[in-house]
């Protein structure tokens, strides 16, 4: 384990927690492959960033950051402040936005007409 690892996982961790993520790595793990298209990861591979054995390759890096509303490069090199870009996902939104990706086109309409009858802003 190296020192750039070690810290990668404190700034993984502090982003984790911005997010609400504090059910442990499988739950993450879900969510990261709920919310991106590219391969999925294992839940081995997700503990290992939070404990700071491994650091996601660049595609995972950005993905997680986009996920939990933090710059790319501070999560990975730690350079700069903190910067959430956004309010992070919540672990219900995604999980959702993963559902929603597997919908056809008119399944998103559908969805889009039913959320709109909610009072919800889409």
């Amino acid at each position: 384990m190296t020192t750039s690892q070690q810290q990668f996982a404190v700034r993984l961790n502090m982003a984790l927690a911005q997010a609400g993520f504090n059910d442990g790595p499988t739950h993450l793990c879900r969510a990261f492959n709920a919310f991106t298209d590219s391969e999925h990861v294992t839940m081995a591979s997700v503990r290992k960033w939070i404990i700071g054995e491994s650091i996601p390759t660049q595609a995972r890096l950005v993905d997680l950051a986009g996920m939990l509303g933090v710059e790319a490069h501070w999560l990975r090199f730690g350079e700069g402040k903190p910067t959430f870009n956004r309010a992070p996902l919540t672990v219900e939104q995604t999980e959702l936005a993963g559902l929603v990706r597997a919908l056809k086109p008119a399944q998103c309409a559908a969805l889009v007409r039913f959320v709109r009858s909610m009072g919800g802003a889409v």
